[in-house]
């Protein structure tokens, strides 16, 4: 969070004239999208998280500003992970995945009245990641199960790569109503084994976000 509190400063540090300084605030729904072979097989429900940022917007023609944005997102999501292509067994497990990450998206703005349109890439740094649930290993001896709850990070890795794209309405008093998604385009997993799985197949971030805005008028 230190890490998170400098670069809101230095946000606000770099406004210029006709940039509104905002933040935002609110819920996101994560996923992955997967990518496996004919042994393995990955199941993903959504939970609900959160997110929260600061952000300017830099006019550039009445129409058009560029938005660059730092937001701290907490993503959470229910993961079933079935491998059958073990030598010895198979691996199974049933967990919840947390994933913490600091977000710069910088996005291109078009207005139209009060609604606006923006696209653009987001470039995500791991903070940490926490499993928590139940893992069963087979071998040729039988099956056994344990249960886990731990943090994750060297699991994953620690840069996500993507594109943002979202929708948004001005309201009265400087507020704000934004929709956006997000879809990775890098693995987040990484493709070897490790201590806590045998797991090697490609998991891709998806992620829906709702916010609400509050900007600063521009000077």
């Amino acid at each position: 969070m230190k890490q998170l509190a400098v670069l809101f400063v230095g946000l606000f540090a770099a406004s210029t004239a006709h940039a509104q300084l905002g933040v935002r605030v609110g819920a996101n729904t994560g996923s992955v999208s997967a990518k496996t072979d004919e042994f393995q097989e990955v199941n993903t429900h959504n939970r609900t998280g959160y997110q929260l940022g600061a952000f300017y917007e830099k006019k550039l023609t009445e129409r058009w500003s560029v938005v660059p944005e730092v937001q701290f997102s907490n993503q959470r999501m229910n993961m079933h992970v079935v491998e059958s292509g073990i030598a010895d067994g198979g691996y199974e497990a049933s967990y919840r995945l947390r994933l913490r990450y600091l977000n710069v998206p910088i996005v291109a703005r078009a207005t139209f009245g009060r609604f606006y349109l923006e696209a653009g890439p987001q470039v995500g740094f791991l903070i940490n990641t926490k499993e928590k649930g139940t893992a069963t290993y087979g071998s040729f001896l039988g099956s056994y199960s344990t249960t886990f709850n731990r943090y994750a990070t060297d699991n994953y890795h620690r840069v996500d790569l993507g594109l943002v794209a979202g929708v948004g309405v001005k309201l009265p008093a400087g507020f704000g109503l934004g929709m956006r998604g997000y879809t990775g385009l890098l693995s987040i997993a990484k493709d070897e084994n490790t201590q806590y799985s045998n797991f090697t197949g490609t998991l891709k971030n998806q992620v829906a976000q709702v916010s609400l805005t509050y900007q600063l008028a521009s000077r």
